[in-house]
C-alpha cells in the first residue's frame, strides 16, 4: 500500500516492510512481474510518515536494483 499527500508518497507498507524500502520493493516487483492490480481509493490517509525520499530517488533506486 502506498499513501500520498498532495501526490508525494508519504508512507508505503509490503509484508513485514515499510517506508522507503516498501515503495523500493513495490516498485521493483512491478517492473520484474508486469503484472498487478492497482487501484486508488480516495481520502484514506495515514497518520505516520515513514517514506523519507523523494519519489524520483526511490525509482532510481529500484531500477538500479533490478
Amino acid at each position: 500500500m502506498l499513501f500520498f499527500d498532495a501526490g508525494e508518497v508519504i508512507h508505503a507498507e509490503c509484508r513485514s516492510l515499510f517506508g522507503d524500502e516498501a515503495v523500493i520493493h513495490i516498485l521493483k516487483n512491478c517492473v520484474e512481474n508486469n503484472s498487478g492490480v492497482y487501484k486508488f481509493m480516495y481520502g484514506i490517509t495515514s497518520p505516520q510518515r515513514t517514506v523519507l525520499r523523494s519519489a524520483t530517488d526511490l525509482m532510481l533506486d529500484a531500477m538500479r536494483r533490478v
